[in-house]
């Protein structure tokens, strides 16, 4: 789906934020909207947008081998396919993987974004085989401030090989666009977020997403015991990240 189609569909009435809710449920007309949210109402709006390229995760070749998106830089919204690592038989496998898991009731939204770690919907898949890395070279949070909404980019320093901190699991149902539903089965991915560092939190305070940069933090996460997935829910420093002027 081009973003131009995603955005008509997923574009705020109220605030115009892209992923707040969806206009084929509440009429643009309505002064009294709320956000729906691809991200469930407890949750709090985080990252709905980022950039990803495979070349940048920086693990070695043989984990990918050729694959027509690790020469490519993709700009991902809710609902979309998506460069995503899973531990395959002890080996950190690439697969496509669609953003937004499950919801908590049938008639929810997706979720993109984890926060309540506590929760047994998320329990259930917190553990090794459940979980993923998912590539970024940027992402966006939308400032907080009264008026029109603006998006601000953020990456890692020295453009070091980093990712979000994932889960994913199959589920069976119909899932992407509108126009070109896809019916079956689909491997589903979010990503945890955490409270913000003071880089991130001066934009969005809500909340950012948990970032793992280099290929220790990458592999420890997919391996990691259950024990240990509060010790990767934290921000990281604000020095580590920064603020990319200029991006659209």
């Amino acid at each position: 789906m081009e973003i131009a189609e995603w955005s008509r569909r997923y574009r705020c009435p109220r605030c115009g934020t892209v992923g707040a809710s969806d206009s084929r449920r509440v009429p643009r007309s309505n002064p009294n909207v709320q956000h729906l949210g691809w991200i469930g109402a407890k949750e709090g709006q985080v990252c709905n947008r980022y950039q990803a390229s495979i070349q940048k995760l920086g693990l070695s070749e043989e984990i990918f081998g050729f694959e027509p998106w690790s020469e490519t830089s993709l700009e991902i919204f809710p609902d979309r396919l998506a460069p995503v690592v899973r531990m395959e038989d002890g080996i950190p496998t690439w697969r496509a993987m669609r953003w937004g898991m499950p919801p908590f009731k049938d008639t929810a939204h997706p979720i993109t974004n984890i926060r309540n770690l506590t929760s047994p919907w998320w329990q259930r898949w917190l553990s090794p085989p459940n979980r993923c890395l998912v590539p970024f070279e940027r992402f966006a949070e939308y400032t907080a401030d009264p008026g029109p909404k603006k998006d601000v980019w953020f990456r890692v320093t020295d453009d070091r090989p980093a990712a979000f901190a994932g889960i994913w699991t199959g589920w069976e149902g119909t899932r992407g666009p509108k126009s070109a539903p896809v019916t079956g089965h689909h491997d589903l991915f979010g990503f945890l977020t955490t409270e913000p560092n003071d880089l991130v939190g001066g934009v969005h305070p809500k909340a950012m997403p948990v970032i793992l940069i280099g290929q220790q933090a990458m592999r420890e996460w997919l391996t990691a015991p259950m024990t240990a997935v509060s010790d990767f829910a934290r921000p990281v420093p604000d020095e580590e990240m920064e603020i990319i002027e200029g991006v659209v």
